[in-house]
C-alpha cells in the first residue's frame, strides 16, 4: 500500500469540513490503536532561579511529526515541547488522538488513545521534548482516518504532609494544545522536517 502525502489530506480537510464527501477516500471512526512513547531529548541547559523561560510561546508547543510514511505506516506520532520554569518542579505530558466526524461536523477522541502520563525532566531545564505515536489498522480500502493529536502538559510541585511523613506532588500549572502547522525543530520528524496539524491516514484504491 503506497503511503499518502499532502495532497490528500488537503483533500480531506477541504470536503470534510464543508460537510461534501471526499474524492479520494472517505473518512471513519478508527479503531483504538496501539501506542508507543518517543524518545524524549536529551536535557538541556539548567535555568537558574525564576526565569522567565515559561512565557516563552515558542517553547511551549505540539504539532504532528509523523504521519502514514514507509518507515511508520498507518501511524501518528505526536511531538509536544513545554518550558521549564527554573524551579523545582517536574514536567509531565498527556499525549490523544482525536478524529474528525464528517456526520457530526466536529472532532470527536479516538477510543482508547491517550497515553499514559510520560515524565519528561525537571522544570530547572529550559524547554523539553517528548512524543508518542499511535498505531491504527490499515483502513478498508477506500476509507481514510482524519486524525490531530491534543496534548496536556502539567507542572507538578512537591507536596508535602508531615502528618504521615511523605511528600508527593501538585499540579503547579496545566495546559492543554491541540496540534499545529509549521513548527521548527521538531525531534523525531519522518521526513525530516514534518510539523502539521492534521493527519490523514488512508487506503487508496488502486
Amino acid at each position: 500500500m503506497a503511503r499518502r502525502t499532502a495532497p490528500l489530506l488537503l483533500a480531506l480537510i477541504v470536503s470534510l469540513l464543508c460537510g461534501a464527501p471526499a474524492s479520494a477516500a472517505v473518512a471513519v471512526e478508527p479503531p483504538a490503536p496501539d501506542g508507543h512513547a518517543q524518545a524524549a531529548t536529551p536535557a538541556g541547559p539548567l535555568l537558574h532561579g525564576e526565569a522567565a523561560a515559561s512565557a516563552k510561546r515558542d517553547l511551549l508547543w505540539a504539532t504532528v511529526n509523523v504521519c502514514d510514511t514507509f518507515e511508520s505506516p498507518d501511524a501518528m506520532g505526536i511531538r509536544a515541547s513545554m518550558p521549564g520554569n527554573g524551579r523545582r518542579q517536574r514536567m509531565y505530558m498527556r499525549f490523544s488522538a482525536q478524529w474528525w466526524s464528517g456526520p457530526r461536523q466536529q472532532w470527536l477522541d479516538v477510543h482508547n488513545a491517550r497515553s499514559p502520563w510520560v515524565y519528561v525532566g525537571s522544570a530547572r531545564h529550559r524547554a523539553r521534548q517528548a512524543g508518542y505515536s499511535f498505531d491504527f489498522a490499515t483502513p478498508s480500502v477506500g476509507y481514510a482516518y482524519l486524525l490531530r493529536g491534543a496534548v496536556q502538559y502539567q507542572w507538578r510541585s512537591r507536596r508535602r504532609t508531615t502528618r504521615v511523613r511523605r511528600s508527593g506532588y501538585r499540579i503547579a500549572r496545566e495546559r492543554t494544545l491541540l496540534t499545529t502547522t509549521g513548527v521548527r525543530r521538531v525531534r523525531g520528524s519522518d521526513p525530516k522536517g514534518t510539523s502539521r496539524a492534521m493527519c490523514a491516514v488512508a487506503n487508496l484504491p488502486l
